[in-house]
């Protein structure tokens, strides 16, 4: 999920919808009192839902919504992993992200990560978020962005960068 303003939020899903089930407002349920107002399924693949809210969020809380009777394309309805959280991100201040653990030299077959900790109280959009070698002369280099998309990073989650999850979940 990701929230365009403070009113707006925008809901991906892994697969197609069936747009008219996915536009039925009561089918998204909010913690701390706020209700939609508008849903829309975004096309041309159905795969993300604009929603509108009646209250506008506040910066610093983490929202819940929870997804009912919304089905993919096939007729499979949503099941056990049909709520995510939201919020408005927020600038990163100094030491609100720390690299907690580098694998630089991994086993045969895996790959190498960085694991970051969002240790802030904020809610904190990674694209935003860059990351870079610096050598034994305190020379930066490799400047790179995290994610070219917006994904939100809560307080006190984890998040692991790497070319190839599936080599790290395996080992």
């Amino acid at each position: 999920s990701f929230a365009i303003d403070n009113t707006n939020i925008t809901l991906f899903f892994d697969k197609p919808l069936d747009s008219l089930g996915a536009a039925a407002l009561n089918n998204y349920m909010f913690d701390n009192g706020i209700v939609p107002i508008h849903v829309e399924t975004i096309s041309p693949v159905f795969d993300k839902v604009h929603i509108v809210l009646n209250t506008p969020m506040i910066t610093g809380t983490v929202y819940t919504v929870t997804v009912v009777n919304v089905s993919d394309c096939i007729g499979n309805t949503i099941g056990i992993k049909n709520k995510a959280r939201f919020g408005l991100s927020q600038e990163a201040d100094s030491l609100d992200i720390v690299v907690n653990e580098v694998l630089f030299n991994p086993k045969t077959g895996g790959a190498d990560y960085v694991e970051l900790y969002n240790r802030s109280q904020n809610i904190i959009d990674l694209s935003q978020i860059f990351i870079a070698n610096r050598n034994s002369s305190n020379v930066i280099s490799s400047i790179q962005r995290i994610t070219g998309e917006s994904i939100l990073f809560f307080p006190g989650d984890f998040t692991v960068l790497t070319p190839d999850p599936e080599a790290v979940k395996s080992q």
